[in-house]
This record gives structure tokens, sequence and C-alpha cells, in this order.
């Protein structure tokens, strides 16, 4: 049940991520999303630079609205792992963008906090660029 939960969070959070790039900048729906963050976030972006939750704020404000016709697809979603508190589990993310896709393999830890998913790590790798 909880892994069925976070894998569409997985997708919903995609989907809010996408929302904050196309759509000019809302701080209030910024605040909602960072909310679905722990303190001690940390992210592995693909430019191979860790990021901690403020930088990760400092990021998505700085780049709200700045892409108004990027599409985010989430496909291949799989488990490699899950206890009670956590479930670790990996996708494939593709970004639409001005008639290119960029591919990417994330692996994410997403905790559990009374029904709440929580993002607490995320490791994205490029794995390719379509036309």
């Amino acid at each position: 049940m909880l892994v069925a939960k976070a894998i569409r969070h997985v997708e919903y959070l995609h989907q809010e991520i996408q929302s904050l790039f196309n759509q000019p900048a809302q701080p209030e729906k910024l605040s909602s999303f960072l909310n679905n963050f722990s303190q001690q976030f940390e992210m592995i972006g693909i430019s191979g630079a860790l990021l901690n939750i403020h930088q990760l704020e400092k990021m998505f404000s700085h780049k709200m609205g700045a892409f108004p016709d990027l599409k985010i697809e989430v496909s291949q979603i799989s488990i490699i792992m899950q206890t009670a508190d956590f479930v670790l589990l990996r996708y494939q993310e593709t970004h639409h963008k001005s008639g290119h896709s960029h591919h990417r393999i994330a692996t994410a830890c997403i905790e559990f906090h009374v029904e709440q998913c929580i993002w607490r790590y995320l490791h994205e790798t490029t794995i390719g660029e379509s036309s």
C-alpha cells in the first residue's frame, strides 16, 4: 500500500515540477511544493553537484516560469528496496522542450511520515538526448 502511494507521489511531484517551470512565479505554490522534502534532503543533479533543501529552493525560485513549453514524463518506476519507513526506487524521467527530449535515470529515497511521502534523497543521471 505505501509503495503504491510512493509511486503515485513520484508522478504527482513531477507534475508539480512541470507546473512550477511552466507558470509564472507563485511563491505560495513553491512553498507547498517544498513541503514534500525533508529538511535533510540531498540531491545529486545531472551536473553532478550536491544540493541541499535550501539550494533546491533557490534553484526552483530562480527557474519558476522559465520553461513554459516543458513537458515531463515519468516511466519505468521500479522498487529497489522497501521497509516500513521508506522506499528506495528508480525511474526514468524524460523532459521534452523545444523539440528535444532529455532522458535521465533517477534513484530516490522517499520516507513515510504518517501517510505522507517525504523525499529524503535523489540522484539523477543523464542517459541521453533525442530530437
